[in-house]
């Protein structure tokens, strides 16, 4: 009944929280102590005052003499309970849902209505965001996934002169004063973010249940909780949809556990709150009461890392009618499984028990032969994927025979399953009646080519998901358009950006004042320079179509832009001043990325190819050409007073915003801002 789980002292875990600095004791932690594994949740009695961890049988793993090494005795943690956040729902469970729903429709009705909202809120939120700069950049941090990328290269990484990844170039645009409402560059690069989010969307459906989480499943050792009752406390009060608590009592809830293959897998239970339990937070304690534990229920779950999707959503909870498990299907003719053990093969190399080399090399050579037998596992659950996708089935008799074949193919490895070709075959043919595999589900392409589907993932991704998808793409694609009278969120936005092309007319203008040839040459040929590159640029990026990477034809070009240095000859036969070329390169510098020449050139490269580049210019020029707006426009349009502030590349990976502050200045320029500063804000004086 307690399978995989034991407790430890309330010291333990306070220690565990000391070391990994953790914000709170976990009331249950998910690891490794000698030869056992598993969870160990808090003793609810313990006073605190000494060290201690039990473990039982089925968390030892060999036998174990922890009194001789002390590394047996260190418990090494790989995760921890946490605070809990909303969950998606799993596409497997959908099926199932449907299958035990009193009301079909009605079930399919509220799913739909959730995936709904996830994706009108989802993507919704990009248009609500491009109201303002500080508004977009937090929405773009949110949904980027460069962190593993920041973390390998120890800053962010660039190609050319932006940030390989689009979402980064944005915040990189951003931070140098650029508007998303004003600027179309910017736009254009969240326009194919949102994209390619969008493709994401249509291929893997996202269905946010609020009332739902991912919870690690432990078992009652007080016993207080009776069979089909559960205890569930959170350790920060838990807020979705209009529901807000840090515990549930008296709720009938679903709890499952994925992969969910019979109907069985998930089960309505009541959760009830159990004092004498309220130590035991963020996660779910099942009661032990009962012929079948309700975790053996979930998939033939245990407790020993274990997670169940528990959800105490009403519209989904109240339409739902539990399944009794299905009696088990005799499978022994298919499936064999191989118990030798160490002695076994010790006798039969040797003919009696002793540790021998040969024993010990004959266990090598059969496990690796064991291992590297090919899996049956990703085959048979794919089978049955399309075989009840085809029957739009998930309760009939194959159903059971194949959900029975997975559940033990899940452990082949640990129970010494062996399961073949033949044996595969054989079960198609006299258990199944099949011999070719099914189609594909129509949910696994993208198009939907027939009349209204009828299975519930066919109907949710083509009839629901899909044209929410189109219109929400066609409302921001609207708010990008430009506007010149309306009150478009996007008005007046456009490539052009005066800004920009500031630091050379400064130039140009000192230029003609002086009437200077040496700097009137320098200036054409820098202007032809630039067309060599573009040309090149146009040659091997936009006309290329060979296989070459994308990355490598945008740096071939890029050392070509790099290469431009102020001493060619102009359309006169004056050189430049080598005066004027040591002002411009400012040779002191560790980088000539931020030189005089290096912000002339990027000035003048805008002015010439803005509109007729593509990315062309921000590629080649987009650092200069973003400290050029920061120094330009800074104190502008509510962007703060001063010049602008260098970070070394290194802080500026870890550099994000701050949500509070954000919410907090938005509220303040919008004049509705309460002044009130929250508990764990940093204490406010004022200067006077």
């Amino acid at each position: 009944m307690n399978d995989g789980v034991a407790r430890m002292s309330l010291s333990v875990a306070r220690h565990v929280r000391d070391t990994l600095g953790l914000s709170d004791i976990p009331s249950a932690i998910q690891g490794r102590i000698g030869s056992a594994k598993g969870m160990w949740i808090i003793d609810v009695n313990d006073d605190g005052f000494e060290h201690w961890i039990e473990t039982f049988p089925s968390q030892r793993k060999w036998v174990c003499d922890d009194q001789a090494d002390p590394d047996h005795r260190t418990l090494e943690v790989h995760s921890v309970a946490t605070e809990l956040t909303s969950a998606s729902l799993n596409l497997q469970f959908l099926p199932v849902l449907e299958n035990r729903a009193a009301n079909k429709q009605q079930m399919r009705e509220v799913i739909a209505s959730k995936l709904v909202k996830g994706l009108e809120d989802e993507l919704g939120s990009q248009k609500t965001a491009m109201k303002g700069p500080l508004q977009f950049k937090s929405w773009v941090t949110e949904n980027s996934s460069s962190r593993f990328l920041r973390v390998q290269h120890g800053q962010v990484p660039f190609l050319g002169g932006l940030p390989i990844r689009d979402e980064d170039a944005i915040i990189f645009l951003l931070d140098g004063g650029f508007d998303p409402r004003k600027q179309r560059y910017i736009q254009d690069l969240s326009w194919k973010i949102q994209e390619k989010r969008c493709e994401q969307l249509k291929t893997k459906l996202n269905i946010s249940v609020g009332r739902s989480a991912y919870i690690y499943m432990v078992v009652d050792f007080m016993g207080v909780l009776r069979e089909g009752e559960v205890h569930i406390g959170f350790s920060t009060k838990f807020q979705a949809e209009n529901f807000s608590a840090t515990l549930l009592h008296g709720t009938d809830i679903l709890v499952a556990r994925s992969p969910a293959h019979f109907i069985s897998d998930i089960q309505k239970v009541k959760a009830v709150f159990k004092p004498e339990l309220q130590a035991l937070r963020d996660v779910i304690v099942f009661s032990r009461e009962g012929d079948i534990p309700l975790a053996d229920k979930l998939s033939g779950g245990d407790y020993d890392g274990d997670k169940a999707w528990v959800c105490w959503d009403p519209d989904i909870v109240d339409n739902f009618v539990n399944a009794e498990v299905p009696p088990t299907p005799d499978l022994s003719k298919y499936i064999t499984r191989d118990l030798t053990t160490f002695k076994d093969l010790e006798r039969e190399v040797l003919g009696h028990t002793a540790v021998n080399e040969l024993a010990v090399d004959e266990m090598i050579e059969r496990s690796f032969k064991f291992n590297m037998r090919q899996s049956y596992l990703g085959i048979c659950t794919n089978y049955k994927e399309k075989l009840c996708y085809q029957k739009n089935r998930v309760d009939d008799e194959a159903s059971i025979i194949l959900s029975t074949l997975l559940s033990n193919l899940v452990d082949q490895a640990k129970q010494g399953i062996v399961f073949g070709q033949q044996s595969w075959d054989r079960l198609c043919q006299e258990l199944l009646g099949q011999r070719r595999s099914p189609k594909d589900p129509a949910y696994k392409k993208d198009t939907w080519t027939g009349g209204e589907p009828v299975h519930i993932i066919d109907w949710l991704k083509f009839s629901i998901a899909a044209p929410t998808i189109e219109r929400e793409l066609k409302a921001l694609h609207e708010s990008m358009k430009p506007s010149i009278t309306g009150p478009g969120i996007a008005a007046n936005a456009e490539y052009w950006d005066e800004d920009l092309v500031e630091y050379y007319n400064d130039f140009e203008a000192m230029v003609a004042l002086n009437k200077s040839r040496s700097s009137r040459s320098l200036l054409d040929g820098l202007k032809d320079a630039i067309a060599e590159v573009f040309d090149a640029w146009a040659k091997a990026v936009t006309k290329d179509k060979s296989a070459t990477p994308y990355a490598e034809k945008v740096d071939a070009v890029y050392q070509k832009w790099c290469a431009i240095k102020p001493v060619f000859k102009g359309r006169s036969t004056l050189r430049v001043d080598s005066k004027v070329v040591a002002l411009l390169t400012e040779p002191y510098l560790s980088d000539p990325e931020l030189s005089r020449w290096a912000l002339l050139k990027a000035s003048y490269a805008f002015k010439l190819y803005y509109m007729r580049s593509g990315s062309f210019i921000w590629r080649m020029a987009g650092r200069q050409l973003q400290f050029i707006k920061a120094m330009v426009s800074n104190g502008r349009g509510g962007m703060g007073v001063g010049g602008p502030i260098p970070i070394v590349p290194s802080l500026y990976a870890g550099v994000g915003p701050d949500k509070k502050f954000v919410k907090q200045f938005l509220a303040s320029l919008e004049g509705s801002s309460t002044g009130y500063i929250s508990d764990d804000d940093d204490d406010m004086e004022d200067d006077t």
